[in-house]
């Protein structure tokens, strides 16, 4: 294919798969860092659990690449105190369960369009997107540029809307293809959904959400959990300008290197986050074998690494206890140096690990 040399001419998506000759010791260095880092979820007696605050930061993470940013400790205070509205809660909040919506669903589904657009309308629901656009595939020409500019300013413009239907049941095809490479087929996949550019906004949190969805369903990862928004935020210029070569010069073995690179980095960062999960797992399941019922015992580790700050008014709601029976596993908890007293002026409440361990 032709570069896409006239700007203001709606690009054409490459076919899928584009044939490339990557570095190969690049190429082997990330399967290796993915093999490792898909040994540890193996490990996981429950990954939704262990892993749901690592699916906590990059939830954050990925709403501060696009239009709000919050930082984890605040997200945690006001999500308990519900009466303070916040615009960057309900963003973070629905990131949040749009992904966990669509891992649960890939358990017994595929990648589609209507995972992608259920994906779409659940991250924009409380935003100022027109409700007939939520999940929708663009109707119009959309472009890209420096904010607020006309399309005569634009740098780039995506498909057309008939070429963003077209573009993107080809890619959709290729993402559920068996191929002999599936990190050469992912960086390929999630290229091709930031240049098609298929909604009119909320394009690169759907794209980087795909990611450990569509490694899942390849087979390379044994749970849907892996990120990469902390990577693309300390790499940002890189990220846009090797998107950039293959629009530009149909370059596509610069943004291959990139996306390689930023597997084999985020696998061994998160890695060494699984392995400390994994080892206070361990302690914590330990530490409660002084509550005499084992299922109590699991139900209190549950909730405990995915409520990592909360009040006893959740906590009680949560294992359906009576306030003694509240009050007497809290203060247990606390003797165990499982949890601790977490104050501020306007939240009374308990902290299960201090935040920063694994930040």
């Amino acid at each position: 294919m032709a570069p896409h040399t006239q700007r203001l001419l709606p690009y054409v998506p490459e076919k899928l798969p584009v044939k490339l000759a990557p570095n190969k010791q690049l190429l082997r260095s990330a399967h290796l860092a993915m093999k490792r880092y898909n040994a540890l979820l193996l490990q996981a007696e429950c990954p939704k659990e262990l892993l749901h605050f690592l699916v906590l930061q990059e939830t954050i993470a990925t709403t501060q690449l696009s239009t709000h940013s919050m930082h984890l400790r605040p997200y945690l205070e006001k999500l308990l105190m519900q009466s303070e509205k916040d615009p960057a809660v309900d963003t973070i909040s629905d990131t949040f369960f749009a992904f966990d919506r669509a891992a649960r669903k890939l358990k017994t589904h595929v990648l589609s369009k209507s995972l992608l657009c259920e994906m779409h309308a659940a991250i924009k629901r409380h935003t100022a997107t027109v409700k007939s656009a939520l999940g929708q595939y663009r109707s119009k020409q959309n472009w890209i540029g420096a904010k607020g500019c006309s399309l005569s300013e634009a740098y780039f413009l995506p498909p057309t809307p008939d070429g963003v239907k077209k573009g993107m049941k080809q890619l959709i095809t290729f993402a559920n293809c068996a191929t002999e490479d599936p990190l050469l087929q992912l960086a390929q996949v999630i290229a091709q959904i930031l240049i098609i550019h298929p909604f009119m906004d909320g394009n690169g949190r759907v794209a980087r959400m795909s990611i450990p969805l569509i490694l899942y369903t390849s087979g390379a990862l044994a749970s849907p959990y892996f990120f990469m928004s902390r990577y693309i935020q300390q790499h940002r210029l890189d990220y846009l300008r090797t998107l950039y070569d293959i629009t530009d010069e149909d370059n596509w073995l610069n943004w291959t290197h990139f996306f390689l690179k930023g597997l084999k980095c985020q696998a061994e960062r998160e890695g060494r986050k699984v392995e400390r999960l994994l080892m206070r797992w361990g302690a914590v399941e330990e530490a409660l074998k002084e509550i005499s019922t084992p299922r109590l015992r699991h139900r209190i580790q549950k909730f405990l690494f995915t409520h990592p700050l909360f009040t006893p008014t959740v906590f009680q709601q949560a294992l359906d206890c009576s306030d003694s029976k509240r009050d007497l596993l809290i203060s247990t908890l606390h003797r165990l140096k499982v949890i601790a007293p977490y104050r501020t002026k306007k939240l009374r409440g308990w902290v299960f690990q201090p935040l920063k361990k694994l930040s």
